[in-house]
């Protein structure tokens, strides 16, 4: 198979509609109205071909690094689409200059992407909530994190940055195309998580409640154990960068949970909380198979 099909040909105009259109996707109103995404980079790309190929509408390649580093790439997106269009550097620049030399306009609604009552209940195990979360690096990094240990999906309340941004993308690595990412009002998403048996955990720095304690709770025996614990199903609540959880944020939840800290520094970063709390829940998850 040829690095591209006979049904494309060489895009040298970077001022032309196509290259101007992809490049828009980058503003929330263009890809709200046109229910449309751009992917960029290697590794999310890789991603992407893998786990939803069926959502790839449009792939755009540098025609300078096709054949070289992007080579195993362009061949596994050649084997979704014939649309790989080769483009010239400056070309794919107009689109991106965070692409790393490929990017794809792909169809929202064939990604793991809906409202809360558009979709059933997580099975058991553990979820994160973003509440109000603003920078896209931060909910891109946390996607990942829940990703990789092993949560049923992840949440994103009203105020929180739109996960369809490429900055979120980005920073997801790809895990935007592995779990169900939800979004929703807090109450829509928290009361039906409560009544199917979730235990709903907010973060604050304030609780007197530690994580430590809750770890501790954690290692009894299945006779003994009791409410709150890590052993059974948990929804984390990671509230915003700057304010934290609001006030009727923290009364929704079972219980509030501060991470003990034994050095100098005031706080983490919420990206930081977040690794700490998904890592502690899937550990004792796992080892008790939830």
């Amino acid at each position: 198979m040829s690095l591209f099909s006979d049904r494309v040909n060489l895009l040298d105009n970077p001022n032309a509609p196509r290259i101007g259109f992809a490049a828009r996707l980058a503003n929330k109103s263009v890809r709200t109205k046109y229910q449309l995404v751009l992917v960029e980079g290697p590794q999310a790309m890789r991603e992407l071909l893998l786990h939803a190929p069926m959502a790839v509408k449009d792939i755009y390649v540098d025609v300078n690094l096709a054949g070289g580093p992007l080579k195993e790439l362009v061949s596994l997106a050649r084997q979704v689409t014939d649309f790989v269009h080769p483009c010239t550097p400056e070309t794919f620049r107009a689109i991106t200059r965070d692409g790393q030399g490929i990017c794809a306009v792909v169809n929202k609604a064939l990604l793991p992407m809906a409202e809360v009552d558009e979709v059933s209940l997580p099975e058991a195990g553990m979820v994160v909530i973003l509440a109000r979360i603003q920078d896209p690096g931060n909910v891109g990094t946390m996607i990942r994190l829940a990703d990789a240990f092993g949560a049923q999906a992840v949440y994103l309340t009203a105020g929180t940055v739109d996960p369809t941004s490429p900055k979120v993308i980005r920073a997801a690595a790809g895990s935007t195309f592995h779990l169900p990412i939800i979004t929703g009002q807090f109450s829509e998403i928290v009361s039906p998580l409560k009544k199917s048996g979730y235990q709903v955990f907010g973060t604050s720095g304030n609780a007197s409640f530690t994580l430590d304690e809750l770890l501790d709770r954690s290692q009894c025996s299945p006779s003994e154990l009791s409410r709150p614990n890590l052993v059974e199903s948990v929804a984390w609540v990671l509230g915003n960068e700057a304010k934290g959880m609001s006030d009727d944020e923290q009364e929704l939840c079972d219980q509030l949970v501060s991470i003990p800290m034994y050095g100098l520094a005031e706080s983490l970063n919420v990206a930081s909380a977040a690794a700490i709390l998904t890592s502690s829940t899937a550990r004792i998850q796992a080892r008790n198979q939830v």
